[in-house]
């Protein structure tokens, strides 16, 4: 299996275990769906612009930082992680993680750390831009197709344990 699809089924498991350890866990991966979903022609009309529409939804870059650490580096959160994962319905925390993520895997200098990372992180995206889009692109619509059937799984799994 080539890096690619390793590196597509690593961050869909990732997602899937840390995921599954919160209470709405199925309502957190529908909203990651729906980013999932929209992902693709949000992020042809311009990588940055795109970053920051994501960074944007998130509102708070704290708890996206934490987010990020808990997710992919297994630091310990500052926050409770389940409870904003929940509450950002819409999936754009867990979604702009998973983003930011494959820029590390494509080789992109993004230090998730802290805030002033992020801003080095756009930089660095803006001055390759088009080089960086051709490389995730084909990442993103993996992870559209793949998270189809996770949620299908997900839901499967919630109907039967419900019975």
């Amino acid at each position: 299996m080539s890096d690619f699809f390793s590196n597509v089924f690593e961050v869909i498991n990732t997602v899937r275990e840390k995921v599954s350890s919160c209470k709405n866990s199925e309502n957190i991966l529908q909203g990651f769906g729906r980013r999932a979903e929209g992902a693709p022609t949000l992020l042809s009309q311009g990588l940055t612009q795109a970053l920051t529409f994501y960074l944007y939804k998130v509102e708070e870059l704290n708890k996206f930082v934490d987010v990020y650490g808990w997710l992919f580096k297994n630091r310990k959160p500052n926050i409770d992680v389940c409870k904003n994962l929940a509450d950002d319905d819409e999936g754009y925390l867990l979604y702009t993680s998973v983003l930011f993520y494959l820029f590390e895997k494509l080789g992109v200098e993004c230090k998730v750390e802290d805030v002033h990372g992020l801003k080095t992180c756009l930089t660095n995206i803006s001055g390759r831009e088009a080089n960086i889009y051709r490389k995730l692109i084909n990442y993103v619509i993996e992870l559209k197709k793949i998270s189809k059937i996770m949620l299908s799984e997900e839901e499967t799994k919630a109907s039967t344990q419900s019975r």
